[in-house]
């Protein structure tokens, strides 16, 4: 009997959950056509899936074994737990990042630094909300 490859599951879900590989591919912050036509997917991109779409098992994308989808349960302790990360990591963040002085730019194109912790913070905490934001989605959709 032939198994799936982690590629060909990546592109069952997808089909399952998006419209096409594009929209998956922008949706996890993949280049175009990483999951259409390139001959394998990366273990960077399958966790950037993963990350993206808190719904998918991983246990089946990688290992092919088990539900496609997590349970509701599943997916809520995941989330709870990134919560809790992310939280600890805020909290570091605002010890770091106290600026010296204001920015006060004065020509349009002046450069300004941002702490790596500050960015990564916040690009942590906005795929939370986009990942919040699709399983209550998913609810909604589950209690139609």
């Amino acid at each position: 009997m032939y198994a799936l490859t982690p590629k060909e599951r990546l592109q069952k879900y997808a089909r399952h959950r998006f419209k096409n590989y594009k929209e998956m591919e922008l949706h996890c912050g993949l280049v175009n056509g990483a999951v259409g036509t390139s001959s394998e997917v990366s273990m960077k991109n399958l966790i950037k899936v993963l990350e993206a779409c808190p719904e998918l098992s991983p246990d089946w994308l990688i290992l092919g074994v088990g539900p496609m989808l997590r349970s509701l349960d599943q997916q809520k302790r995941i989330s709870v737990a990134k919560e809790n990360k992310e939280y600890e990591e805020a909290q570091i963040v605002e010890e770091v990042a106290e600026p010296t002085q204001p920015y006060k730019g004065k020509v349009k194109d002046e450069m300004i630094t941002i702490p790596s912790s500050v960015l990564y913070a916040l690009k942590q905490q906005l795929e939370n909300k986009d990942a919040q934001i699709a399983t209550l989605l998913q609810i909604i959709d589950a209690n139609k």
